[in-house]
């Protein structure tokens, strides 16, 4: 049995866009420690399309892939580093990925501490 099924995943996912503001601002964190603002994914994620689907993309088996858009961005370190946000669900819900060397690593929101 799945402790956390990627349903529950997007369970607490809406869960955490309900926080209210007074407790922090909500961000993708990825594993590398890179921050990502809500607005910042939300623009990419208005890129996506079904045609930028690639095989070895992140499958979420519990969602359907509704668009997918790639880029990279500069790190904290001055390095170049792979992302895909992806449309997933019947509610179109983002999804952000990092390419690490284990492959895809999903990032997580979080509450940025004020």
């Amino acid at each position: 049995m799945k402790f956390l099924s990627a349903a529950s995943a997007a369970a607490l996912t809406c869960i955490f866009l309900l926080v209210p503001t007074a407790l922090g601002d909500v961000v993708h964190k990825c594993e590398s420690g890179e921050v990502f603002e809500l607005e910042e994914v939300q623009g990419y994620a208005s890129n996506a399309t079904l045609d930028q689907v690639r095989p070895g993309d992140p499958v979420n088996p519990d969602a359907q892939i509704h668009g997918t858009h790639h880029f990279s961005r500069k790190t904290k370190g001055n390095k170049d580093a792979l992302y895909v946000v992806q449309l997933a669900g019947h509610h179109r819900l983002l999804q952000l990925y990092e390419y690490g060397q284990s492959g895809w690593q999903f990032c997580s929101l979080a509450l940025r501490k004020k």
